[in-house]
């Protein structure tokens, strides 16, 4: 048996701000020489100038997250949530 902390916060997004949820599979996705995809390959992606289109940014990490893995067999899920605050 584990004990864990966990840290309670509320946060108040503003307008046209992003909130990204993902699993560890995003960011621990390896390719062919045992490379993690990261946090900073992520960020970069969302650091995109322009209209944020959720349905397109997606589509584009999980675009990344292939290329990046070039097909090596991953180990645990890929799950991620946009939300955007109109």
């Amino acid at each position: 048996y584990q004990s864990y902390n966990f840290e309670e916060k509320v946060i108040t997004p503003d307008s046209g701000d992003l909130i990204l949820i993902y699993s560890d599979g995003i960011i621990e996705a390896e390719n062919d020489k045992e490379e993690f995809f990261g946090e900073e390959r992520l960020i970069e992606i969302l650091k995109q100038p322009g209209e944020i289109d959720l349905q397109k940014l997606t589509e584009e990490i999980y675009s990344e997250l292939k290329s990046f893995s070039r097909n090596t067999l991953q180990a645990d899920d890929q799950t991620l949530l946009l939300i955007k605050r109109e």
